[in-house]
């Protein structure tokens, strides 16, 4: 399968964003935030983030979507905002506002933050899994919201 990229500009921003966070890969996942931050507390603020189910995203690297998950994992700990529905999108207004305090904000990047957080959660809440195409479903949810890339 071709990985596609989305907007290399996001990656981009998201390079930015997770340039100076600290972190190592694995293919575990933590089972709770407070796994999660305990693991960071322990280890000097390092923690780890899953590498898992990167092949579709919309970054045309597992590298970038990394990146992303470090940066949206780094979000979590910065506001104590737990992995449920609620600090999830905790978790992505931050990363958001970061985005803004940065001024490499727009209303595409800040679409693809909440769709790559709120929007895949509100499906898996609704149908037990993940977007099979990360790629495809990002496209759909900008479609919907009339945002062009």
């Amino acid at each position: 399968m071709k990985m596609r990229v989305l907007s290399p500009e996001f990656n981009r921003v998201v390079e930015l964003m997770a340039g100076d966070l600290r972190y190592t890969l694995t293919r575990d996942q933590y089972g709770s935030f407070e796994e999660m931050k305990a693991d960071s507390q322990m280890r000097g603020g390092v923690f780890s983030v899953n590498t898992l189910h990167s092949q579709t995203s919309i970054f045309g690297e597992p590298r970038i979507n990394w990146m992303f998950r470090a940066w949206h994992d780094a979000a979590h700990l910065a506001v104590d905002a737990g992995f449920d529905p609620e600090g999830e999108a905790k978790a992505a207004r931050y990363q958001i506002l970061q985005m803004r305090f940065r001024k490499v904000s727009s209303p595409l990047f800040e679409a693809l933050v909440d769709i790559e957080v709120n929007g895949q959660g509100n499906w898996f809440a609704q149908t037990g899994s993940f977007p099979t195409d990360q790629y495809d479903f990002t496209v759909l949810k900008l479609q919907e919201r009339r945002i062009s890339w």
